[in-house]
């Protein structure tokens, strides 16, 4: 993916409410803070893991009193048990003034 560029679209739906509270504590209401992860596959592999145990899905409620088949962690550790991955963030402050003006 190095090299390469990519597009994605964001949509997004705020509440009347949300956009009134922004303005009070004094944001800029027009700034959007974007994140972007990248993770390797077994990071994602170990977190896909752990949402089946903590994420609060029936079957990890169900397995917290021993009534569902045990989720194996994921591991890629050869003789252990843990991960070895990596996770990596990037992260921009985007002005959405032009765009919406341009649509309107």
């Amino acid at each position: 993916m190095e090299g390469r560029q990519y597009t994605f679209t964001v949509k997004e739906s705020l509440d009347e409410m949300y956009v009134n509270m922004q303005e009070e504590e004094g944001k800029d209401k027009y700034k959007r803070r974007i994140l972007l992860y990248s993770l390797s596959e077994s990071y994602y592999r170990y977190l896909v893991a752990l949402e089946k145990i903590y994420g609060g899905s029936v079957s990890g409620s169900l397995s917290d009193i021993g009534l569902a088949e045990p989720v194996k962690v994921y591991s890629n550790v050869c003789g252990g048990v843990g991960i070895l991955g990596a996770c990596q963030r990037a992260e921009k402050v985007v002005d959405i003034r032009n765009l919406i003006e341009s649509t309107d």
